[in-house]
Formats: C-alpha cells, structure tokens, sequence
C-alpha cells in the first residue's frame, strides 16, 4: 500500500482547525480543515481530561475500559477534514499489514500536542493502521550528513530516583540486547554498586559522544518557573533542585553537543514526549526540540504510561531496532502490535511517537 506524506499547519486563527495537506504527483495538494470545530483550545482540554480519565481507570489492576469511541469523537472527526479521511480509508489495507504504509507527519509546533497515534476511525487506531512518523517543521540549518545504518557504540541509559517499584530494576538493567557486541559500551546510572542517579550534567556529557540516550523517568512535570512550563524530572522529590529539571532550555542547549553523534534519544514512562494527561494541558513536545537540537531520532510517549509497560516496550523495541535490524518506525510499529494484542484492553503502546525519518537504522558495532 502507498506511503502518505501529510502537512499540518496551524489556520490564520489559532482557535480554529488545522488545515491538511497532501504530497502527490510532486505537489502539496490542499485538503483544507475539518468543519464545524468549535474551540480547538477548548478541545485540547476535553482529549487531556479523556486520557486521564481512561489512564486512571486502566491503573486499577485488571479493571478500566478504554473509551475507544471518544478518540473518533474527540480527534477524527472534528480535526480530521472529510478529504483526509477518504485519503486515509484508500490507503488502508484490509489489515495492518506487515509493517503496515507509513504515515509521514510534517507538523507546525503548535499542533504537535496532538495525539495523533491515538485517532480512532471507528474501525482501528491510527497508530496501528499505519507507522505514523512525526517529521517537525524546523528552522533552515545545515545538518550533518545522514549515516545509514547510524553507528551505535556508547549508550547511555538514564534511571531518575523513585521511579521504578520494587522488582523492576531488574528489567530496567536489561533494556538493551548488548550481550555479546563487545565493542559497544552502556553507562548505566544507577550502576551497582555505586548507586548514584543521574543529573543533568551525566545528560550534558551523554551528548558529546552518545549514540543512544535512553530516559526512563517522570516526565511532563509542570513547573511553571521553567522554560516551556514543564519539564521531565531526574528526581520528583526535589522539584526546585536544577540539577533533576530537564526542560525546554536544557535541550536547546544541547545543540552545540547533539550534532556530534546525533543520538537516538527515548523518552520512556510518564508523558515524556510532551505533556502528561492531567498536567497543566497538553503543550508542545520534546521530540522537535530535541530533533531540532540535533538528534538524529527521537521516542516519547503522549501520556503517561505504567513503569511495568514503559520497561517491556522499549525491551521489545530495541530487540526489533538493533537485533533484528529494522527501520526505527517499524521496530516502534512491532512493540506497539505485539503489546496491544497481548493487553487489547491497556492502549497505552499507542502512546509511543516517533520523530525524525521513519527510515533510520540503527547498528550495534
């Protein structure tokens, strides 16, 4: 089935509905926006309380049902316009596929809190229909040029204090599949037996030569006195320490650093790739920050997702990325079928977006 290249972009009136483009025959083909839309800042509203509400009713275990329903009446239909949707229905194959078409994003900022992943058509999810792939809109820049596959040597995998429960490290310490590739190194923090977590200055320094920076921690904290207005935290118990607070400035100023290596980075756990459900609204993400600080890729979640979870996928992902070779958007497409049809009633896989070229490869070595 055809890729699709689609472009976002923001109306003339930030209130209303964005407009959709589409890339064919060489051209960008104007699909205009979806009509009747009310509020589109009231709606941001109406998803995060959604999310919320389903989240914390999937938290209870073994009880919660995912309002399905809510996310074609909340996203497909009102952001949707009726000519994108008929493109999206011809592109679909009778199944998802495998790997199923790509879905190429290129995204206006301001749109980016949208959970696109999680658009229902009333048939499935958006993010297993197709392997969506968010490509930000960034400023003009010279870039290093692309690797393919991108080398992967030093890793860096970053733990914050108080996230994991009790039985969990143990899956956290093998997150990646480096048995065996002795010319590939992790920096672990926590590292037994010193058991120091990571600051921002570990983050600083895994940008001069890291290939993969991997985060688990809590994310989308809202912290009105940093840039942005939230930030991930390296450690929630101290929320005014600088030293924990990864925000919107931080990343900025990786962009002497990034370009280096221009890491992979993974934002996994708790609403990492912007705003958690719940959190104050939802707001831009990091992924274009980091994209346009340098990385050559980036993962995140849209909402908060349970540590258990957030440890098995990036398991899995990474299995798919640097075992069995697959492009970035289909290791991510593998994690997120394999986990929604083990857990149909938990659709917090869905939650993943990947940003920067669904193409990339990543090789231990």
């Amino acid at each position: 089935m055809p890729d699709l290249d689609i472009m976002v972009l923001p109306a003339g009136n930030p209130q209303n509905p964005p407009r959709f483009l589409l890339q064919t025959g060489g051209q960008w083909r104007d699909l205009g926006s979806a009509a009747g839309l009310g509020d589109l800042g009231r709606l941001q509203g109406r998803i995060d309380e959604q999310l919320q509400s389903d989240m914390e009713s999937l938290d209870v275990a073994g009880g919660g049902v995912f309002a399905v329903g809510q996310y074609f009446s909340l996203l497909y239909e009102p952001i949707f316009p009726a000519s994108f949707q008929r493109v999206l229905k011809a592109a679909e194959p009778a199944n998802a596929g495998d790997p199923p078409p790509l879905l190429r994003l290129h995204l206006d900022p301001s749109l980016d809190w949208i959970p696109w992943e999680v658009a229902h058509d009333g048939d499935a999810f958006l993010g297993l229909r197709f392997r969506v792939a968010r490509l930000p809109i960034v400023p003009h820049r010279e870039a290093p040029p692309i690797k393919d596959p991108w080398p992967v040597t030093k890793i860096y995998n970053f733990l914050g204090e108080w996230v994991l429960d009790d039985g969990q490290l143990s899956g956290w310490q093998k997150t990646f599949p480096t048995d065996g590739a002795s010319n590939v190194s992790e920096q672990r923090l926590p590292e037994q037996p010193v058991n120091r977590f990571p600051r921002v200055a570990d983050v600083e320094k895994a940008a001069n030569d890291g290939h993969i920076v991997h985060f688990t921690c809590h994310g989308a904290i809202k912290d009105a006195g940093t840039a942005g207005g939230s930030c991930w935290t390296l450690n929630h118990k101290q929320p005014v320490n600088p030293q924990f607070k990864i925000h919107a400035d931080v990343v900025g100023g990786l962009k002497t650093r990034l370009p280096k290596t221009q890491p992979l980075v993974f934002g996994n756990a708790c609403g990492s790739s912007g705003q958690a459900a719940g959190a104050g609204g939802l707001v831009n993400s990091f992924g274009g920050l980091f994209i346009l600080a340098g990385a050559s890729g980036f993962v995140g979640t849209c909402a908060p997702i349970a540590k258990a979870r957030a440890i098995e996928f990036a398991t899995r992902f990474y299995h798919y990325l640097l075992v069995k070779g697959d492009p970035i958007s289909t290791a991510l497409w593998r994690a997120k079928d394999e986990l929604s049809k083990a857990t149909p009633e938990d659709p917090s896989p869905l939650f993943y977006c990947q940003y920067g070229s669904p193409e990339s490869r990543y090789a231990l070595g």
